[in-house]
Protein backbone atom coordinates (compact mmCIF):
# COMPACT_ATOMS: atom_id res chain seq x y z
CA UNK A 1 0.00 0.00 0.00
CA UNK A 2 1.34 3.39 -0.97
CA UNK A 3 0.14 6.94 -0.44
CA UNK A 4 1.40 10.50 -0.80
CA UNK A 5 1.20 13.06 1.98
CA UNK A 6 2.36 16.63 1.32
CA UNK A 7 4.34 15.42 -1.67
CA UNK A 8 6.14 12.66 0.24
CA UNK A 9 5.67 9.09 -1.00
CA UNK A 10 4.99 6.62 1.83
CA UNK A 11 4.79 2.83 1.73
CA UNK A 12 2.88 0.65 4.19
CA UNK A 13 4.39 -2.81 4.63
CA UNK A 14 3.02 -5.81 6.49
CA UNK A 15 5.69 -7.63 8.49
CA UNK A 16 5.84 -10.73 10.68
CA UNK A 17 4.99 -9.99 14.34
CA UNK A 18 8.57 -10.94 15.34
CA UNK A 19 10.20 -8.69 12.75
CA UNK A 20 13.00 -6.44 13.97
CA UNK A 21 11.28 -3.65 12.02
CA UNK A 22 8.76 -3.56 14.87
CA UNK A 23 11.37 -2.47 17.40
CA UNK A 24 10.71 1.22 18.08
CA UNK A 25 13.21 4.01 18.75
CA UNK A 26 13.02 3.35 22.49
CA UNK A 27 14.13 -0.22 21.75
CA UNK A 28 10.74 -1.73 22.65
CA UNK A 29 8.82 -4.33 20.64
CA UNK A 30 5.58 -2.94 19.28
CA UNK A 31 2.91 -3.75 16.69
CA UNK A 32 3.79 -0.96 14.26
CA UNK A 33 6.50 1.57 13.53
CA UNK A 34 7.05 4.48 11.18
CA UNK A 35 10.47 5.15 9.68
CA UNK A 36 10.94 8.89 9.05
CA UNK A 37 13.97 8.33 6.83
CA UNK A 38 12.70 5.67 4.43
CA UNK A 39 9.08 6.88 4.66
CA UNK A 40 7.81 3.42 5.46
CA UNK A 41 5.15 2.28 7.89
CA UNK A 42 5.52 -1.26 9.21
CA UNK A 43 2.42 -3.07 10.50
CA UNK A 44 2.34 -6.46 12.17
CA UNK A 45 0.41 -9.08 10.23
CA UNK A 46 -1.20 -10.00 13.57
CA UNK A 47 -3.22 -6.75 13.64
CA UNK A 48 -6.96 -7.07 13.05
CA UNK A 49 -10.24 -5.18 13.31
CA UNK A 50 -10.64 -2.04 15.40
CA UNK A 51 -7.15 -2.37 16.87
CA UNK A 52 -5.67 -2.41 13.35
CA UNK A 53 -7.67 0.72 12.48
CA UNK A 54 -6.45 2.49 15.64
CA UNK A 55 -2.82 1.49 15.09
CA UNK A 56 -2.85 2.50 11.41
CA UNK A 57 -4.42 5.85 12.29
CA UNK A 58 -1.76 6.36 14.97
CA UNK A 59 1.02 5.63 12.48
CA UNK A 60 -0.55 7.98 9.93
CA UNK A 61 -0.31 10.63 12.64
CA UNK A 62 3.46 10.07 12.64
CA UNK A 63 3.46 10.32 8.84
CA UNK A 64 1.62 13.65 9.02
CA UNK A 65 4.00 15.03 11.63
CA UNK A 66 6.97 14.03 9.46
CA UNK A 67 5.45 15.07 6.13
CA UNK A 68 4.46 18.51 7.39
CA UNK A 69 7.71 19.09 9.34
CA UNK A 70 5.90 19.23 12.67
CA UNK A 71 8.54 17.41 14.72
CA UNK A 72 10.42 20.69 15.03
CA UNK A 73 7.32 22.16 16.68
CA UNK A 74 7.27 19.28 19.14
CA UNK A 75 10.94 19.97 19.88
CA UNK A 76 10.11 23.62 20.64
CA UNK A 77 7.24 22.73 22.99
CA UNK A 78 8.67 19.80 24.91
CA UNK A 79 11.85 19.21 26.85
CA UNK A 80 14.18 16.76 25.07
CA UNK A 81 13.30 13.91 27.42
CA UNK A 82 9.57 14.45 26.73
CA UNK A 83 9.61 14.81 22.92
CA UNK A 84 8.86 11.18 22.15
CA UNK A 85 6.04 11.15 24.72
CA UNK A 86 4.56 14.33 23.19
CA UNK A 87 4.68 12.86 19.69
CA UNK A 88 3.09 9.60 20.88
CA UNK A 89 0.41 11.49 22.83
CA UNK A 90 -0.47 13.51 19.72
CA UNK A 91 -0.73 10.38 17.56
CA UNK A 92 -2.89 8.71 20.22
CA UNK A 93 -5.20 11.75 20.25
CA UNK A 94 -5.63 11.40 16.50
CA UNK A 95 -6.12 7.63 16.69
CA UNK A 96 -8.53 7.71 19.63
CA UNK A 97 -10.63 10.78 18.81
CA UNK A 98 -9.91 11.87 15.22
CA UNK A 99 -12.87 10.07 13.67
CA UNK A 100 -15.29 11.53 16.22
CA UNK A 101 -13.93 15.05 15.72
CA UNK A 102 -14.24 14.79 11.92
CA UNK A 103 -17.72 13.24 12.16
CA UNK A 104 -18.94 16.03 14.45
CA UNK A 105 -17.42 18.68 12.20
CA UNK A 106 -19.23 17.29 9.17
CA UNK A 107 -22.47 16.80 11.10
CA UNK A 108 -22.48 20.32 12.50
CA UNK A 109 -21.87 21.85 9.07
CA UNK A 110 -24.67 19.97 7.31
Amino acid sequence: MDFVMNGIHWTVRWVHPESLLLIDRTNHKTVATTDPYTHQVYLSTALRGDFLRRVLTHELGHCAMISYNMLGDVAKMAKPEQRINMEEWTCNLIADHGREILFLSETLLE
